[in-house]
């Protein structure tokens, strides 16, 4: 069983994040099932090396993509690349990332993601509690 035969086809997956850590998320989903989900030959992979970092398109469902959260500007050329249809219906998921991210870093990413994406599920009045893991 794939997301893709299970009529899936259209969710594409884009992942963001320090060029080191795409780096060593690529080569964990490598070695794991996640490609056999999303129905990812390995000759449809390619990376492609930018001054953010490395690039990796893993077929029309899966991006992940070099860029520093806290520049806007590297996660807009980021994003770019992509292709991504800032048109479509969004849903934006951070993990615990944003706890090393300056406030006034995470406050002006979450306005830009409201005004790029036209139907992010991003509210215009953030408020945003950064704290520090014990």
């Amino acid at each position: 069983m794939n997301l893709i035969s299970k009529n899936y086809s259209r969710l594409r997956f884009i992942e963001l994040d320090f060029s080191s850590t795409i780096s060593q998320k690529y080569n964990l989903l490598k070695t794991s099932k996640a490609f056999t989900l999303l129905s990812i030959p390995e000759q449809g992979i390619s990376s492609v090396k930018t001054e953010r970092g490395m690039d990796y398109n893993c077929g029309p469902n899966l991006s992940l993509l070099s860029a520093n959260l806290c520049d806007i500007n590297e996660v807009q050329l980021a994003l770019d690349s992509a292709n991504i249809d800032y048109s479509i219906p969004t849903l934006l998921l951070t993990e615990c990332v944003l706890v090393y991210v300056e406030a006034n870093k995470s406050i002006s990413l979450f306005q830009y993601f409201s005004e790029k994406f036209n139907d992010a599920m991003v509210r215009k009045k953030i408020d945003i509690h950064v704290y520090k893991c014990i």
